[in-house]
């Protein structure tokens, strides 16, 4: 069971348990992707910065060929500890702790985000992020950080997505993507 009680306008959760969240990649055209926690909370999303996307070993590989593809297996084992030990402070701390501890960190009311999209994953999109896992996209515009596009890269990410944030968002969210059991996937509604 979850437990809120009140402290500076905010609902806070227990160091018990967190909301359920989603994973999320913030892709850019001009600087590094970020991979993101995105809490669901009551009329609120929290966005908790998890790690930058490793692009640096795909420029590698296209740039240097065998000898960045070298470069690269060498950079991944540094990276997926950096990863791991993410994780687990992301799991032990309090939303609360994590919100203070990174400049990325941010959450949003219901009422400072606007556009909000859920679509179908895309071909273009994919491709142009670097996004080799993707089942939907999640488009916004923030009050104060601006647009945002948010790839979801699991179905279990999409499908809480859909399930949650109509009610969380006040139903502020156009949904243009529907689950096809035929494909396993999520597609233009």
């Amino acid at each position: 069971m979850v437990h809120f009680h009140q402290t500076n306008d905010h609902a806070m959760l227990s160091a018990v348990e967190k909301p359920p969240f989603f994973h999320a990649v913030a892709v850019f055209d001009w600087k590094t992707n970020r991979r993101y926690r995105v809490y669901l909370q009551r009329n609120e999303l929290i966005f908790i910065y998890a790690h930058d996307d490793d692009q640096m070993s795909q420029v590698m590989w296209a740039q240097f060929g065998l000898v960045g593809l070298l470069i690269m297996a060498w950079r991944k084992k540094g990276v997926e500890a950096k990863k791991l030990t993410r994780q687990q402070q992301l799991d032990q701390s309090t939303l609360e702790e994590l919100l203070d501890e990174h400049k990325f960190n941010f959450r949003a009311s219901a009422y400072e985000l606007s556009e909000m999209e859920l679509l179908p994953k895309s071909g273009w999109t994919q491709g142009w992020y670097g996004q080799k896992e993707l089942a939907g996209i999640l488009k916004f515009r923030h009050v104060e950080k601006g647009k945002f596009c948010l790839c979801l890269p699991r179905i279990e990410d999409m499908r809480l997505a859909m399930d949650q944030l109509p009610t969380i968002l006040e139903h502020r969210v156009d949904i243009q993507t529907t689950w096809d059991p035929a494909q396993q996937a999520y597609v233009k509604a």
